[in-house]
C-alpha cells in the first residue's frame, strides 16, 4: 500500500507471485552458498551472540551478517565466551547462509 506499483493496474495473481519469489530466492541461495564457500580457510572476527548448549556450539555474526536477516557463524571453542565478545573464528565448512568455523584466538584491539 502506498507505493506507485500499488496504484498500477494488472496486478499478478498470487501463485504467479509466489512462483517468481521462489525462483528468486533459489537463485539468491545459491549465490550466498558460492560467496559463502570463499571463506573457508580464512580467518575472521565474529562477534558472539550466544551459545547452543545442546550442541556446545557458539553462535555469532561476521561483519557481513546482519541480524534476524542473514546467515549465521557456527563455532566451536575451547575457553568460554561472552555474549558481545569478538573471537577469530578459522571457518572450515560453509552451507547456504552459514559458517561454520573454530576459534582460533581472542580478538583484542
Amino acid at each position: 500500500d502506498g507505493t506507485p506499483a500499488f496504484k498500477m493496474k494488472n496486478h499478478l495473481r498470487k501463485p504467479e507471485k509466489e512462483k517468481r519469489r521462489k525462483e528468486i530466492m533459489n537463485i539468491q541461495m545459491d549465490i550466498s552458498a558460492e560467496k559463502g564457500k570463499n571463506f573457508i580457510g580464512k580467518v575472521i572476527e565474529v562477534l558472539v551472540d550466544g551459545r547452543l548448549p545442546e550442541d556446545d556450539v557458539y553462535i555469532g555474526r561476521s561483519y557481513r551478517d546482519a541480524y534476524d536477516v542473514d546467515g549465521m557463524v557456527f563455532f566451536e571453542c575451547e575457553w568460554e565466551l561472552m555474549t558481545g565478545e569478538f573471537v577469530t573464528v578459522r571457518i572450515d565448512e560453509s552451507s547456504e547462509y552459514d559458517l561454520t568455523g573454530v576459534a582460533v584466538y581472542e580478538f583484542t584491539e
